[in-house]
């Protein structure tokens, strides 16, 4: 399967169609952001979540227009007859014109939401009838700026970054929650002893290791589900100047580099740069994304071991009403569309009534939707100017932002648990087997691997269950419960 081709995906898809905030929220955060990188969205396949979201805002925009043109129309017919007709023809053409108004609304709005909610989400984006090839032809009909273009290939690019630049505490941003962890120092320099003979250890380097181990992990026969990366992860703080990942301070860092670049770092590490081997199980259609962050390191005459254990769960029930929604909807469907649209449409006439306000705060917001983007990017120039310490890192992800804080199955908590199991086995396997194999003594290893392998999926300070699932002593969601996701708030100093 390919990770991002997912059920997340389509969920996501299905939700920007409909939920004109929550379209517009991802639109704000990946298309008008110039400087800080895009958290990387496991199992998500953000460009085509892009150009749904894309489509569902051009296709507003066209519903807008008619009813602003019929708005204004409507509008001059008012003023017409306020002005140059009696008082009979007043009290009699301004009824029959507001209700005009309010016929013709109402249905270009219910005709707007039954395609959205039928001839789009039902016919295309069902859990029967995904298409990607849809989305994708209806993308190409529209007509799109080179800046825009060119935008959506970089976001595109980033979601396959091998440099993870995070804007928080923790480096593994967008791996959702952190479910356990061990590490473990082994002397490489104390020989193992054979017939009372104590053994020259043999020198070894990291790589070697890393390729053992990579090598009895691929023959677990995980290949669909499993995707294994060499990535580095710097904080955003950090990077200014690193030339190769930040050339230009006021455009993205980049997040793809060759691995000549990544192979520097597995030996030779420093205290802002550091090399994982990313092991990542992408299972039930990218709603469980099970990642394992390995790394060593050689410090003096010591090897240091460290695995750290992250998990993103299913999304939130929020996003699965979608699969309610059928290519035809009922009598009872349409009523209820009907009576939606009718709602909005009443605002629409109360608008129509109270017009001159209304132009006043329409060319506000035309102006001010141009004023605050151009002032904040102002801003943004100004402190990366003034703040070398600026933190082009990313908080968070998408991803992250709408899973839930629990299993949607009982099985898929069993599946974590066993997955995990398995890769940990062979990684403390091979591990010994290799030290093993260098003649270095790994009898403080074995009784610690015991321990690793018997310690089961624990959280530190807090628990994870089929039921719930809390994180940290002061851990806080930045899930909003009532639907979409909101965007976390940026911060500039390390996370706390």
């Amino acid at each position: 399967m390919e990770p991002r081709m997912t059920e997340s995906t389509r969920y996501l898809c299905a939700a920007v169609q409909i939920d004109e905030k929550f379209c517009d929220q991802i639109l704000e955060e990946f298309l008008d952001e110039d400087y800080t990188v895009i958290g990387i969205c496991h199992g998500v396949d953000i460009p085509t979540v892009l150009k749904s979201c894309i489509l569902a805002k051009k296709r507003r925009e066209n519903r807008d227009g008619l009813l602003v043109s019929l708005f204004g129309i409507c509008s001059i017919i008012i003023i017409f007859i306020t002005i140059l007709s009696d008082k009979l023809y007043f009290e009699y053409l301004v009824p029959i014109t507001l209700v005009f108004y309010f016929i013709v609304s109402w249905k270009i709005v219910f005709l707007d939401q039954t395609k959205s909610r039928y001839d789009i989400v039902g016919k295309h984006i069902s859990q029967k009838n995904f298409s990607y090839d849809f989305i994708n032809s209806e993308f190409r009909k529209l007509h799109l700026s080179s800046e825009e273009k060119q935008k959506l290939e970089e976001i595109s690019q980033s979601q396959n970054a091998n440099v993870i630049i995070y804007g928080g505490y923790s480096p593994f941003v967008g791996s959702g929650l952190n479910i356990n962890g061990w590490s473990f120092a082994i002397d490489i320099t104390k020989g193992k002893e054979q017939e009372g003979v104590t053994n020259q250890p043999r020198d070894f380097q990291v790589s070697q290791l890393y390729d053992c181990i990579i090598q009895s992990i691929t023959s677990l026969g995980l290949e669909d589900k499993l995707t294994i990366e060499d990535n580095l992860y710097i904080n955003g703080q950090q990077i200014r100047d690193i030339e190769k990942l930040l050339p230009d301070p006021f455009k993205r860092p980049i997040t793809r580099v060759d691995d000549d670049f990544i192979q520097s770092f597995i030996e030779q590490p420093t205290d802002s740069v550091r090399h994982y081997k990313c092991l990542r199980i992408t299972d039930w259609k990218g709603e469980l994304i099970l990642s394992i962050f390995l790394r060593f390191s050689k410090v003096g005459q010591n090897l240091f071991i460290e695995a750290n254990y992250y998990l993103l769960t299913p999304l939130r029930p929020y996003y699965r009403q979608y699969d309610a929604i059928k290519s035809q909807p009922s009598e009872e469907d349409i009523q209820k569309l009907a009576g939606q649209s009718a709602l909005k449409a009443f605002v629409y006439v109360f608008l129509l009534m109270i017009f001159p306000v209304v132009i006043l705060a329409y060319f506000q917001k035309y102006t001010g939707e141009i004023e605050p983007k151009k002032k904040a990017r102002e801003n943004k120039i100004k402190e990366i100017k003034s703040n070398y310490s600026f933190n082009y890192g990313a908080i968070t992800s998408l991803r992250e932002r709408v899973s839930q804080e629990e299993y949607q199955r009982f099985f898929q908590k069993l599946d974590q648990e066993m997955y995990f199991k398995i890769i940990e086995r062979r990684i403390v396997d091979s591990l010994s087997k290799f030290l093993d194999s260098k003649n270095i003594d790994t009898s403080d290893f074995k009784e610690a691997k015991s321990t690793i392998l018997n310690h089961g999926i624990i959280v530190t300070n807090g628990s994870i269950h089929s039921e719930s699932m809390a994180v940290g002593k002061q851990a806080q969601s930045t899930i909003n419960k009532g639907g979409a996701a909101m965007p976390t708030e940026r911060t500039n100093n390390d996370g706390n």
